[in-house]
């Protein structure tokens, strides 16, 4: 799966979105939003393909 930037960061946004009143200042809320679009993208950049595959056409 491939997101861009700004998919990423509406993901981000809107997993963070259900706890936003519990952080005292909308720095912390916007930190935290950052730190989960770093996980997201971290675990998409995991799951694609590495290398060359070929399939032979025997």
């Amino acid at each position: 799966m491939r997101l861009s930037e700004f998919e990423v960061l509406q993901l981000a946004a809107t997993l963070a979105a259900p706890y936003a009143d519990s952080y005292s200042r909308d720095d912390e809320y916007v930190e935290r939003m950052f730190h989960i679009a770093e996980i997201i993208k971290r675990k998409l950049k995991a799951q694609q393909p590495r290398g060359r595959f070929e399939v032979s056409s025997d």
